[in-house]
Parts: C-alpha cells; sequence; structure tokens
C-alpha cells in the first residue's frame, strides 16, 4: 500500500472513529433507559467493537507510517471481523425490521448512525481503502467470534429470564425450539454467505506487502 493510500486510509478511519463515537453517544446516553441497558443489543454491541478494531487499526497503521512498522495481521482480522458484525446489524434491520415493524426507522436520531452509517462506512473503508494479507477461509472463523460470543452469553440470560430477549429469535419461552434453532441457523447461515462475500470482494485487490505481517 502507497504512503498516500495510507493516509487517506488514517482520515478514513478517524472519520470512521469519529462517527462511531457520535452514534454510540446518541444509541447509549440519549434514550430513555439508563446506558447498560442497550448492552443486549447486537446493534450496540456490534458497533462498540468496531470502535475498538478501527481504533486498533488506525493505531497500528499509524505506526506503521511513522516508523515503517510491520501492521500485525490481527489487527485486519479485527477489523475483518468487526465490519462483518455490523454488517449483519445493517441488513437484519434493513430486510427485515423496517419493512415490517411500521414504527421503526433506521434513519432517525442514533439508528442512523449504528444501523445505516457507521455500518456502510465501515464496509466500504474495508472493502476499497484497506489492504492486508489475503483472507483465508480458517479467517471466516474468527469472523463469526463475534456472532458466537453475543449469542453464548444472551442465550443463558434469556433462557434464565436474567434479561428480556433483545429479538424475537432470542425468545426462548413464547417461541417453539425449533422455531428458535431454524431462525439461529438462517441467522448464521446468511452471515456465512456475507463473509465469504466480504471475503472474496477483498481478496479481489490483494497485493501482497513487505509491510504487513
Amino acid at each position: 500500500m502507497s504512503k498516500k493510500r495510507k493516509i487517506i486510509a488514517l482520515v478514513l478511519n478517524l472519520l470512521l472513529i469519529l462517527t462511531l463515537l457520535r452514534g454510540l453517544y446518541l444509541g447509549f446516553f440519549e434514550r430513555a433507559h439508563p446506558p447498560h441497558h442497550y448492552l443486549k443489543y447486537y446493534t450496540q454491541d456490534s458497533n462498540v467493537f468496531l470502535l475498538v478494531a478501527t481504533t486498533y487499526y488506525f493505531i497500528s497503521l499509524l505506526i506503521n507510517v511513522i516508523f515503517d512498522k510491520k501492521i500485525s495481521k490481527l489487527a485486519h482480522i479485527a477489523k475483518f471481523s468487526a465490519t462483518a458484525a455490523v454488517s449483519q446489524t445493517f441488513f437484519v434491520v434493513a430486510l427485515a425490521f423496517t419493512p415490517v415493524l411500521k414504527d421503526f426507522s433506521m434513519y432517525t436520531g442514533g439508528g442512523f448512525y449504528l444501523h445505516f452509517l457507521c455500518p456502510v462506512l465501515g464496509i466500504i473503508i474495508f472493502l476499497f481503502f484497506e489492504d492486508g494479507y489475503r483472507i483465508r477461509f480458517r479467517d471466516i472463523a474468527l469472523g463469526y467470534s463475534f456472532t458466537i460470543v453475543y449469542a453464548c452469553v444472551l442465550l443463558p440470560l434469556c433462557i434464565f429470564e436474567l434479561t428480556a430477549p433483545p429479538y424475537p429469535f432470542l425468545d426462548v419461552h413464547n417461541h417453539a425450539w425449533y422455531i428458535i434453532i431454524i431462525e439461529g441457523i438462517g441467522v448464521l447461515g446468511l452471515a456465512y454467505l456475507w463473509l465469504l462475500l466480504l471475503k472474496f470482494v477483498y481478496n479481489r485487490k490483494y497485493k501482497k506487502k513487505k509491510n504487513y505481517s
């Protein structure tokens, strides 16, 4: 990646960080409930993950530009996983919630940032303004990691009624078990297909560089 391209990537990632901070402030603090109430929502959690991953990548790239240090592959894989996570938020909201829920809009308040702007910015920046080692099939498992961890935490909380289910497919007490399984497989299956698409599009412009490890 040329120095000019690195500078562009730094500026865009800084823009994404600032946008995420604004969206997360609205998503946690400009709401009716206390901030901790929203930790159970995949939307907020995935955007927090994207903020952490983008900040890590930004710092790694900045060190690379200033000191010519290698960029850790972990920084890139974290960005891949976080981009995949917020992508799921965008597609579920755009294709499922918005058409079905009449009073729901992804273009107002914090939802505009967390459901639409941050995911779209994250996808564009990752696919078209970042380079790294070619994403391999084994990296798909890492791309899944955030969603799996989220499910492993929220599902027991919903089963033991320690929190109200944030989404219908986690409402284990009001849905038949096989419906929960079908919905879970559907969500994970679509996530896998999206990870494959991300991998394919990213790798099309892949060029191995010395400054990546």
